[in-house]
């Protein structure tokens, strides 16, 4: 199940993230700031749009965290949908890094490694994620 907040100025429906199902009760509930209109929506969820991928760039030892990220949280994909495959890739098509993500939180993290556990060259990386039929790509810095 996914919780869903209607913005109404943009006429536009906003997933909240980490919804928390309590199945004995057979309740849901979201944490949010706001009165709003709110719809549960139970279906499979491959939706896309919604994903953020932050920091970019990544520089864990710039000394700002709150803007570089850690080497201890890595590049975070939040407000992704119920089952995600990210793939990502040197710029050259190598891929280095094979992410499957299912369930609840809907966030995962890649700490700039491989799928050896090698941490990765400093770089430009493109990533590939899907979800049923839905594909987005985008690109990833990495310094270290």
């Amino acid at each position: 199940l996914a919780v869903w907040w209607l913005d109404e100025p943009k006429k536009l429906w906003v997933r909240l993230p980490n919804p928390k199902l309590d199945l004995a009760r057979g309740v849901v509930s979201a944490e949010t700031a706001h009165f709003s209109a709110f719809a549960l929506i139970g279906a499979m969820d491959t939706n896309l749009d919604f994903v953020q991928v932050f920091p970019i760039p990544f520089r864990p030892n710039a000394g700002d965290p709150a803007r570089f990220g850690t080497a201890s949280e890595g590049v975070k994909f939040w407000s992704l949908p119920s089952s995600v495959d990210i793939d990502i890739y040197t710029l050259t098509g190598r891929l280095v890094r094979r992410i499957h993500h299912e369930g609840l939180p809907n966030q995962t993290q890649w700490l700039g490694d491989n799928d050896d556990g090698q941490r990765v060259a400093s770089g430009v990386y493109r990533y590939i994620m899907r979800s049923g039929s839905n594909k987005k790509m985008g690109k990833l810095m990495v310094i270290w």
